[in-house]
């Protein structure tokens, strides 16, 4: 399995990209993907999850090109939630959503909105049917998700995996409310 095309999504001349390329692809080569001997999930596909990443500007040439290097690189539905645009990362912009640790939910908030638009615009057949929401620094194995979601319906409102937190909202609004956010893990 080569992992690292030639027809790669940035250009092969950056040096960051092929001191990157080669680094990775020795982390990649110990990477088990099941060849044999392994059961295959049996309710859904890897095209039936859209895998969310939030991130920020000061993760792109790291965390995140190193995502998109390896397991995303893999994966058909996707997309990088960011405040800041990047050449070499199909970013979803969220216009005004900060760069800071505090911004990750705005980003999500305003960046399921946006992908909420786009998949009413798909048929209802070619929608897809899970949400993956993550950072920049989680490695995800699909083939191992798609066997978790196995006997689950996609039609449940379902928290699968990790877990997530709650936090009252700040300011001076009453009552005050408390919110769930994804917490990582």
């Amino acid at each position: 399995i080569d992992r690292f095309p030639q027809t790669s999504t940035t250009p092969s001349n950056n040096s960051f990209d092929v001191y990157r390329k080669n680094n990775l692809e020795n982390y990649c080569s110990i990477v088990p993907i099941p060849r044999g001997g392994w059961t295959k999930a049996t309710n859904y596909t890897e095209k039936d999850i859209t895998f969310v990443i939030f991130t920020a500007a000061v993760f792109f040439h790291t965390r995140a090109t190193a995502s998109r290097d390896t397991w995303i690189s893999r994966v058909t539905n996707y997309y990088f939630l960011s405040a800041t645009p990047y050449p070499y990362l199909p970013v979803s912009v969220v216009p005004n959503a900060g760069e800071d640790k505090l911004s990750n939910m705005k980003k999500l908030f305003y960046g399921f909105q946006l992908i909420y638009q786009q998949q009413m615009k798909l048929s209802v057949s070619n929608r897809q049917k899970w949400f993956y929401i993550a950072g920049c620094d989680t490695f995800i194995l699909p083939h191992h998700l798609l066997k978790r979601l196995d006997g689950l319906d996609y039609t449940e409102p379902l928290l699968v995996g990790g877990h997530s937190g709650h936090h009252t909202c700040l300011g001076d609004i009453n009552p005050k409310i408390t919110v769930e956010f994804p917490s990582g893990g």
